[in-house]
């Protein structure tokens, strides 16, 4: 290269010495002829003339040579200006690798921002900040007089190295021979940033770190395909936290947040780490315990147990959880990963059915259960629509006056398909989809209208609705009730809803300012099944309740049991210190209704005076027993 530069110079010094020759030459030429021609004074003039032209052309042509090298050297500084001030770190080396020009954005590339690398070999910043690849897949692609694109990462780089998308290019001189690499340097560590914050959104679970419900699945599909090249097995593990929803609504979401965070650290350090621990939304987990059955995946589960029993520290307050587990294996109870997930799924529903606090292994009736589960819930969304929902009536009666004073409005299901389910059968799961919802509205609606017409029979009728947790999430209950009762035209003191001791269990301020907007719109408050839950007896002084519903747990057997008996007495005492009136609940016998009499128990319900009927034979019932009464 340097012999070719050499040759083209000394061409240029011979065209120059060939225009000297000529401008020297041509006016004594000219000279000559005129001086023959026309004699001495012709022939100085014309030689005169000449190089007066000559010096005329020489002065212009330096002129011009100045004004083309100015112009020359500013085309270099702008392109130099330009070359500096790009985005991109822009380097060119030479075939050997030494650095023919480097901007400053290559230099801080590196960590030696403000030096000067020209001269220098690229191979000496090696360890440095130039990474292998550079030298490497780039040196032999480069080599075969190939382009190089991809991407480096430079680890030098301020303030904690980048990601870039590097383009080297061979360059050849008019020969054909490698003589020069250029090397472009975009930076693409903000776009390599958000792009791992897309993934880690759509793969991770926010709350718990963990892979997600589609990621779980996928990495599933992964290890079913896996097990299945290599003939291997694993075992699955399906996890639901017992009663999470109601510590999350008490305590709020961020605690509830915390809570699941750490139940994520625990099962991440009681497994393996080639485990899988995934997040499938909420308080639903899944454990992919890899090369693992029988007792082995028992083992593990009980392990899983343990460490989610023990106590969880949440803003200085210790809670104790436990879980349903369902347990399942590859390829024993399924062939792909979507049935072998549902599967787990099922065990983990009939763990939760026996109680909760426990495990279940997959068996095949498990299944079946969980088909009819899904099923139930996908009749129950057309429930309404389809007109198969209605309402039974079960008397409340005086005990002091002996006469009809209310009813309690149940639920109903007629659905042959399904074999008409029972209230426990689908009640939970419309609890746990939401559609309790638009059902409880339309129950509400529906009793309202239906007291209306019994009024005639008693101006002070009360009905009695049921009314669950669900319903007072995000205020729902004031809408309904106030729905109902301007739909239907019944006065707010002749409507009662009931509620369970569950819904108070934590003292929640949202649920209790509820109670109390209900109770000033003089709608009436029951406290039902009485004895059973979670509530302390400090509760009743906190919330507004007009009656107390004693379970039908405490009446079964008060004649035989003298403590029961004892119990109720107390439960009656207490109430009425309160101010509150007092429902028994199943009473089947005369014994069970003179026992309650004699305890002053002012109301009862139960089999003894008819079980719940529809209203057109209700009305019947009704005449009939006024009728007994006045007889």
């Amino acid at each position: 290269f340097n012999n070719k530069r050499a040759s083209v110079r000394i061409r240029e010094s011979i065209m120059r010495s060939r225009q000297w020759l000529l401008i020297l030459l041509t006016p004594l030429l000219v000279g000559v002829i005129a001086y023959s021609q026309l004699g001495v004074l012709y022939g100085l003039a014309a030689i005169a003339a000449i190089y007066l032209l000559a010096c005329i052309y020489l002065i212009s042509r330096w002129s011009e040579a100045k004004d083309t090298g100015t112009a020359y050297k500013r085309y270099l500084d702008q392109l130099l200006f330009g070359l500096e001030s790009s985005p991109q770190s822009i380097l060119f080396t030479t075939a050997e690798g030494n650095i023919a020009y480097a901007n400053g954005n290559f230099c801080e590339l590196i960590g030696l921002g403000g030096n000067d690398l020209t001269g220098k070999n690229l191979r000496d910043y090696r360890d440095i900040g130039v990474p292998d690849t550079l030298f490497d897949d780039v040196g032999e692609t480069i080599a075969k007089g190939e382009e190089w694109h991809g991407e480096l990462f430079f680890e030098k780089a301020p303030p904690s190295g980048k990601h870039t998308l590097t383009t080297c290019r061979p360059i050849f001189n008019e020969d054909n021979e490698f003589v020069f690499v250029l090397t472009l340097i975009d930076d693409i560590s903000d776009e390599k940033v958000f792009t791992q914050r897309l993934y880690m959104n759509a793969h991770y679970d926010a709350v718990t770190g963990l892979p997600n419900r589609s990621h779980s699945i996928e990495k599933l599909e992964q290890a079913t395909l896996a097990a299945k090249s290599r003939e291997s097995f694993f075992s699955l593990v399906y996890i639901n936290l017992d009663r999470f929803k109601l510590l999350n609504d008490s305590l709020g979401h961020n605690e509830g947040d915390q809570v699941l965070n750490q139940i994520a650290g625990r099962l991440r350090n009681t497994v393996h780490s080639n485990d899988l621990v995934s997040n499938l939304g909420g308080d639903k987990f899944m454990v992919l315990l890899q090369n693992q059955r029988d007792e082995d995946a028992v083992r593990s589960v009980v392990a899983i147990r343990k460490a989610i029993a023990e106590p969880v520290d949440v803003s200085g307050q210790e809670l104790s959880l436990s879980a349903s587990i369902g347990l399942t294996t590859f390829p024993d109870d399924a062939k792909n990963a979507p049935d072998l997930l549902r599967n787990a799924e099922s065990a983990m529903y009939h763990a939760r059915e026996q109680g909760g606090d426990g495990f279940y292994r997959y068996r095949h009736e498990v299944d079946n259960r969980a088909a009819s589960r899904l099923a139930m819930e996908s009749h129950l969304r057309y429930a309404i629509d389809r007109d198969e929902l209605h309402l039974a009536y079960q008397p409340v009666i005086s005990l002091e006056q002996n006469e009809l004073v209310g009813a309690e409005a149940l639920l109903r299901w007629r659905n042959r398909e399904l074999d008409n389910p029972t209230p426990d059968m689908f009640i939970p799961i419309a609890e746990e989809t939401g559609l309790i919802l638009p059902i409880g509205d339309w129950v509400l609606e529906q009793a309202c209208l239906q007291a209306v017409e019994w009024r005639r029979l008693n101006p002070n009728f009360v009905m009695a609705v049921n009314i669950c947790a669900k319903q007072f999430e995000k205020g729902h209950i004031l809408n309904a009730v106030e729905h109902a009762l301007s739909v239907s035209g019944l006065p707010p003191h002749c409507l009662e809803l009931e509620v369970t001791e569950r819904l108070l269990m934590g003292n929640d301020s949202l649920t209790k300012n509820l109670l109390y907007r209900l109770k000033d719109m003089n709608v009436r408050l029951a406290l039902d099944d009485f004895g059973t839950g979670y509530a302390s007896l400090s509760y009743l002084k906190q919330y507004p309740f007009d009656l107390l519903k004693i379970d039908r747990s405490f009446i079964a057997d008060c004649q035989e049991s003298e403590q029961s008996r004892q119990l109720v007495l107390a439960i009656v005492s207490m109430a009425h210190s309160l101010g509150m009136k007092v429902i028994g609940e199943g009473v089947e016998r005369l014994e069970q209704r003179r026992l309650l009499k004699d305890v002053e128990c002012d109301m009862a319900q139960g089999y003894l005076f008819t079980p719940a009927i529809t209203a057109d034979r209700f009305t019947s019932w009704a005449d009939q027993y006024q009728q007994l009464q006045i007889n």
